[in-house]
This record gives C-alpha cells, structure tokens and sequence, in this order.
C-alpha cells in the first residue's frame, strides 16, 4: 500500500473531448498518473465502450478502481481482463485474487492464488513483478486461511459505526479524549475530491485537525487554530500527553497529486493558546515522519513512536520509535524486523495499561490488506511474535488508526469496510468505528474471617441475577489453598459463601464493575463471621403469682446481655398461664407476668422501645394441664405457668446469632 491510500486527495477534472481514441487514452493515462482516479475511469469506461476487447483498457479500469478501493467494480473487470487476454496481463490473476479477498470470499481467494502461482512457474520476469507477487502470494494465502480460523473463533472485539461522526471523504487518526471527545483529522471540504479544480479556484481542500464532542448524540466540531492548521498543508495524525498540555501532529506537503512528504511537529498548551509548532529533530529531510504515537520505556521515560520510510528501515513504511532524554528525543530506531516488514507497517499505538504495541501491517498475514497487529513488551524488551488482533476488529478491507482508553479497552478504529457513509461507493473512503475490546473475564473469590485471615473450606456458589428474584446457578467450588475462580460475562452476579459454624457471606457483582474493570481478573471477599449460640430459657412463676423470683433472674440477666450485645435486635416478651381460673382472669394474669419481666429488664437498662408484651393467657400450653383421667397434673400446670422470650431483628434480616430456646423444667412446682 501507498502513502496515498491514507490520504485519498482528489483528484482533478477533466473533460474528455470528441478527439480521436488514441488521444482519449492518452488522457485518460495521465488523470491516472496524476492520481485523478474518480475521472480517470470514467475516462477509460468511455474509450472502452468503443474498444470492448482491448484488455489493457479492462486491466486500467480494474486498476483505477482499486485504487478507489471499489473492490467489486476492481474484481469484476479484472476478471474481464483474464477473459480477453490473460498471457498479456499474468499479475490480473494476482489482483483478481486480491479483490475477492477484500470482498471476504477467501475461500475463491486461496484457489485465485494457486491458479495464479500455477501460471507463473515458468513465465519471463523482466522486471521482477512477478517474483515479488510470488513472494507477496505466500503472505495472502496464510491470511486467507488465518481469516477462515478467526471468523470461527471466540470474538474478542466489538466494532460498530458511530452516527453523525464521519464525514464524506476521508476520516483519520482518530484519538481518544474522553467519553464524548475525540481528536482527529478528515478532509472536510467536498473541493477535496477535485484537487486540482479546487487549487486553481484557490479553495480549500486539505485535511485539518480538530476536536469532536458530542453532545445528547450530535457531533460538532471545534478546528484547531490557524498556526496548527495552517493553510496550504494537510494536517492530521494529532496525539496528545495525559495532562492535554503538549500535542504532536503530522504536517504534510504535496509532492505531486499522488503522493507527499510529512513530518512531525509539538506544540504546547498555555492557558487556551497553543504555541506556534516546533519542527522535531526525529524528521529526516527527503523521508515521511508520520503518525506520532507516545508510551513509556521501562524506567518511565516517554517514547514518540512513529511511522517512516527513510533509509534503514526494512521496505516501505516502517514502524520507528525515538526516547526523550533530558527533554530531547534521541536518534529514532528502527523496531526491528519481527514487527516492519517489506511492506507497509504504520499507525502505531502504545497501550500503556496492557503493556502492548498496535500498529497495522500490509506484510504480516492479515484478513484485509491492512490489518492491525500487536506485540507485548516495550522498547527495552519486546515479545517474540506479533499476533493479528483478531475478527472483528480487523476486516477484509483496510483496518487502520487503532487508538484506545487510557484502560486499552475502548477506542477507536479507521477504515473502509462496509458501513462507511460514504456516497462514494461502500468501501470508497475511510471512516471512525468505534472498538470495544473484549476478553475472558474472571472472578476470584477469596473467603476471610472478621480479622482478614483466610480461610479453607468455604463453600462458594455464583449465580447470575436474571430478575428481581430470578437466579441462574452457574458453578460452585470450595476455597482451599488457591483462591475460587469464575469465568464471567458481562451481567449481574451474587457469590455465596457458607461454612458450618458461620453465618452465610453474600457479595455482588454488578455490570458495569466488570464492564469498567482495569484487567481481567475481579477479586471479591467473603467475609465469614462465626454464628454466636446461646440459650434461652423460660421463666416460671408461682400459682397466681406475677414476681419475677430470683431463682430464674439468671435466666433473665441472660437476655439483657444478649440485647446488650446487640443493639440491632428487640424481644418479644410472651406471658402464659395454666388453666385455673376464668379465662378473664388468666388473660390479666398472663399480661402481668410479662409486664413483670419487661420492668426487670427496664431496670436493668433495657429500653422500653426494644421491648414488645404479649399476652396468651392459658391459650399456649406446653404441658397438659390435667392428666388423662382428667385428675389435677401439677406438674404440667407448674411448666404452663411461664414467659417465653423471643428475639427479633428491628430490620427484618437474620439474627447475628444463633438462638436455641429451652424449657427446661421448673424448679419448684408451688
């Protein structure tokens, strides 16, 4: 891929008079060399209706629309090429295959190579064409059969369009700002497409860099002021430091209409005013320096990365990286043969948070013609291989300009994938997608006492919260002397924790905590606190009697340390009597044997709120009050003659504890 296909600058008029053929040609060759692409096909179409068999004027219409990445149009004439006269245009086959690829028919793709590789085993090579489409087939036809394998695997990003954010024509360097600005370039004037109209009508048809909100969902624009954006240049590929206060941005001049030369310059913030640019040393006169990108070496020191094809590097456009020392950069440097290629590499992007480089390559295998690649590590160590990030983020067509949160979670992406706005065709013009990264996320569980210290043999459960009182059981496991670990999506979860002897441990996980999670990995605590016991007893009283005896103010004195202890519960104060008496009389005699209790435990610093009577009178037997024969039971009566307590929760939640409640018998009978 050229420099050009980043920026796709127009492209100049021209009428195509009543001449004769030849000189029709002629004409429509130069729109071609001038990069006059959109009125060079027209150009060639017209001739070509008139000499429908002249295969060079097939093979030239195919090319032009390449070029104007109108891949169907491209496949289908160069298919019309090999029809008419396939010996005199061999590398047809190759381009032809190269077309069904970036429409995604990659299996049509892989049998176009093999035919195209079959054709050539024995052909001249004056020029060495062929033998670098023989090299180049090598590197399309693993990414054919790597496309095939990741379209089928675990997805691991999310791609979708963003209304209202893209223009007409080209969109580029997208970078994040926050959650609702964005730094980029686009060529915003439709001039554009007419360069050479627009330059002698002295219009506008450079890119230009700005920021984009949104607000409530619309888009506007603010440009970067007129010494960023300066007039006559096209101007773009904006980064910014984390403080917002230093920018570096590319500034290119036109060579000719298909190509020029870039370099690298900062500016600073002060206030609302930015400098005036500062042309950086890294820039090498008579070479490209583009696409600024900013990270950290190990010991913390910032590094510009960047694209170039100066001298040195490996083919093309190359990926190179420069360290500031003493607030300068040093000599920038080529990173090296396992990421740059004889092709094009470009658009790097440093992820801080996840320790990775992304940049996008034409020469590593890919899914389109550029795709976007990572690599661990950083300028001091970097991994062993580059791996292709993957289907959906990377597509048939071009896929470029990767830029993500400072998390490296969310973000942004360029290209021309269908889907593009665009009324140029649906893989014309590049467009901003936004990209949502997405990997295996985790929970681990870890199970403490009170104190913090771990414990075994907590059982944990995880279930996913489908409703209000909906849940889906989704495993369980036992802490031991490694933490619990789920495998988790994006939902709501409940983690249970039970041990014997504890009471039960229950956490959340919400959405958006995993959503918004830095990493892979969540830890959740279970907090396990031991289940307190202890006894309650009834108190008896004498026949007819409603004093609280002292016999049984043990019994008493064991529920006021327990409402002493915690504050959180109430208690029920319950009086019974046995079946002597009306039940008149056993109804108030009931009521004062509780009331009796609640003012021994109002003495003894109860509040009286805390405290709810009830009366049963002989309604609540535990024992007979007379025996089968219907003779006197006194035992039995002298077990009815009683208060019951019980304990309550003032929220209505489980006790802090553990209550058994015994009725043992009385002491005296009397």
């Amino acid at each position: 891929m050229k420099l050009r296909n980043l920026f796709l600058f127009g492209l100049s008029v021209a009428t195509l008079s009543s001449c004769a053929t030849s000189k029709k040609i002629r004409m429509a060759d130069d729109l071609y060399e001038e990069g006059s692409y959109y009125n060079a096909v027209d150009a060639y179409t017209d001739v070509q209706q008139k000499k429908e068999n002249n295969s060079r004027l097939s093979f030239q219409i195919a090319e032009t629309n390449r070029q104007l990445k109108d891949y169907k149009q491209a496949q289908k004439w160069y298919q019309k090429t090999l029809e008419q006269n396939e010996n005199a245009w061999p590398e047809a086959r190759y381009q032809n295959a190269m077309m069904l690829k970036a429409q995604g028919e990659y299996d049509k793709a892989i049998k176009e190579f093999d035919t195209f590789l079959e054709n050539v085993e024995d052909a001249k090579d004056k020029d060495g064409l062929l033998s670098d489409l023989k090299r180049k087939v090598k590197i399309e036809k693993e990414g054919c059969e790597l496309a095939l394998e990741l379209m089928n695997a675990k997805q691991e990003s999310v791609v979708e369009e963003i209304p209202g954010i893209n223009n007409n024509l080209q969109d580029l360097s997208p970078k994040y700002l926050n959650s609702n600005q964005v730094l980029m370039a686009a060529l915003l004037p439709e001039e554009a497409v007419n360069r050479e109209e627009a330059a002698a009508n002295n219009e506008d048809y450079y890119s230009k860099l700005f920021v984009n909100t949104n607000t409530n969902g619309a888009w506007s624009k603010e440009l970067m002021p007129e010494n960023i954006n300066v007039e006559g240049k096209h101007v773009g590929n904006g980064v910014m430091t984390k403080d917002g206060n230093t920018m570096y941005f590319t500034e290119c001049s036109e060579v000719n209409a298909t190509a020029m030369t870039c370099d690298i310059y900062k500016t600073t913030k002060s206030g609302n005013t930015w400098s005036d640019p500062e042309f950086l040393d890294i820039n090498k006169k008579g070479s490209t320096t583009t696409q600024p990108a900013l990270g950290l070496d190990a010991n913390g020191n910032e590094v510009l990365y960047f694209a170039s094809n100066r001298s040195g590097g490996k083919g093309g456009m190359d990926i190179w990286y420069a360290t500031m020392k003493d607030g300068e950069f040093n000599t920038p440097t080529n990173l090296g043969s396992t990421v740059n290629t004889k092709y094009d590499e470009m658009t790097p992007f440093y992820d801080a948070a996840n320790g990775l480089l992304y940049f996008s390559s034409e020469g590593h295998p890919g899914l389109g013609g550029l795709d976007v690649f990572k690599i661990e590590g950083n300028v001091d160590s970097w991994g062993e291989a580059v791996v292709n990030a993957g289907y959906p983020l990377n597509s048939s067509a071009d896929d470029l300009y990767l830029a993500l949160n400072e998390r490296g979670t969310n973000g942004y992406l360029v290209s021309n994938r269908p889907g593009t706005t665009s009324d140029r065709g649906e893989t014309c013009c590049d467009d901003v997608f936004k990209v949502k990264l997405v990997s295996d996320k985790y929970v681990i569980v870890e199970a403490t006492d009170s104190k913090g210290n771990k414990m075994s043999d907590v059982e944990v459960a995880l279930y996913q919260v489908l409703g209000a009182n909906d849940f889906e059981f989704i495993g369980e496991s036992k802490t031991g002397s490694s933490p619990v670990n789920f495998l988790i999506e994006e939902a709501d979860y409940k983690l249970n924790g039970n041990k014997k002897g504890y009471w039960p441990s229950v956490e959340t996980l919400k959405m958006e905590e995993i959503a918004n999670a830095s990493n892979d990995t969540i830890v959740k605590i279970l907090v396990m606190r031991p289940i307190n016991r202890a006894k309650v007893e009834n108190v008896y009283f004498a026949f007819d009697m409603n004093d609280i005896r002292d016999m049984y103010k043990d019994e008493m004195d064991s529920v006021i340390t327990l409402l002493a202890k915690y504050p959180e519960l109430l208690v029920k104060v319950e009086g019974h009597t046995d079946s002597k008496g009306s039940d008149k009389y056993n109804m108030a005699l009931s009521e004062r044997r509780a009331n009796a209790a609640k003012d021994y435990l109002k003495e003894n610093g109860v509040d009286e709120e805390r405290i709810l009577v009830q009366a049963f009178g002989e309604a609540n037997p535990i024992a007979p009050n007379e025996n089968p024969d219907g003779s006197d039971n006194p035992e039995g009566r002298a077990k009815n003659r009683r208060v019951e307590f019980k304990l309550l929760n003032d929220v209505n939640e489980d006790l802090p504890i553990e209550i058994e409640y015994g009725s043992a018998d009385p002491e005296t009978i009397d």
